[in-house]
């Protein structure tokens, strides 16, 4: 198991539940066996819960984007307009760094095909072409400086989810 896993990685990330905080020594009995036993449960459970966010992750970056183009349209002039995002002072920041990446990816990213093929055949990369290469930490960034209207219609899609439990 060390061989596969690592000492640090194995030992050093499951070890805690199994040791007194004061002495920072193994409680009696504990195996080798156990931690692997938390590894391999804690393994199961990021499968579980990833295939999961996977599907999560799809749903809000094809909401964001209908719910943007349904008020904009799909011209990367619309999505790298920072007059068409939420208003507040405080959100400029997250909104200039969020233009800066899709710019980015609309205009120059020359690593997806996906991008060269709308850039060169169409002369435009739709917000829902962009937003697929965003990660989601960027699409929630991205939720969180659209306008009040859309985070409302995308909040909608999930019973009993509030627009801010989202952001």
């Amino acid at each position: 198991m060390l061989t596969d896993i690592g000492y640090f990685s194995l030992i050093g990330g499951y070890k805690s539940p199994f040791t007194d905080p004061m002495t920072r020594k193994y409680t009696d009995n504990t195996t080798f066996e156990d931690v692997v036993a938390l590894y391999h449960f804690d393994e199961e459970l990021r499968q579980l819960t990833f295939s999961y966010l996977i599907k999560v992750e799809q749903k809000i970056r094809q909401l964001i984007a209908d719910s943007f183009c349904a008020y904009y349209g799909e011209s990367q002039s619309h999505y790298l307009n920072p007059a068409n995002y939420n208003p507040s002072p405080r959100l400029a920041s997250d909104i200039t760094r969020l233009i800066s990446i899709l710019n980015y990816n609309a205009n120059q990213n020359n690593e997806k095909q996906y991008l060269i093929h709308q850039r060169r055949t169409y002369g435009n990369v739709p917000l829902w072409v962009t937003t697929k290469i965003l990660t989601f930490g960027q699409l929630s960034k991205f939720y969180c400086v659209l306008q009040h209207r859309q985070q409302s219609a995308i909040s909608k899609a999930y019973d009993n989810v509030s627009e801010r439990s989202l952001g």
